[in-house]
């Protein structure tokens, strides 16, 4: 996405949200709680698409004019999806498809607070930047 392959515009697909430093976090502190049993969500608290990622990265991309400012119409991706490996099924299943998880467990047994999605995604977009310049 940072590079412009969405600059026309970007299929409106939904990701979760996770800082990397949140999900090592969580396994030290399910070590260190002695009530902390089963399974646990680490992710935040809802998903985001690529154009809302987009938006967030906007005000300090070095190129803007890079990032896509509209969602693909459903349509479009229906009469080129399946040249691109896409099933019609699949994009019917995927495309527009938010969804929310539950973290609470997390937060509440195991003390997480999580970093906003603003920061992670921006914290993201700075650290691809370095790895360009490496």
């Amino acid at each position: 996405m940072y590079r412009g392959e969405n600059k026309m515009g970007a299929p409106e697909l939904q990701y979760p949200i996770a800082d990397v430093r949140d999900v090592t976090e969580a396994p030290v502190k399910a070590g260190e709680t002695p009530n902390a049993n089963g399974r646990y969500i680490i992710d935040g608290d809802h998903s985001l698409s690529i154009l809302d990622m987009a938006n967030l990265v906007r005000p300090i991309h070095k190129r803007p004019s890079l990032l896509p400012k509209k969602n693909l119409p459903k349509l479009i991706l229906f009469a080129v999806g399946p040249f691109m490996g896409l099933s019609w099924k699949w994009i019917g299943a995927n495309i527009g498809i938010g969804y929310k998880v539950n973290h609470q467990k997390s937060v509440r047994e195991l003390g997480l607070v999580y970093r906003p999605v603003e920061n992670i995604v921006r914290d993201h977009y700075q650290s691809w930047l370095s790895t360009l310049s490496a």
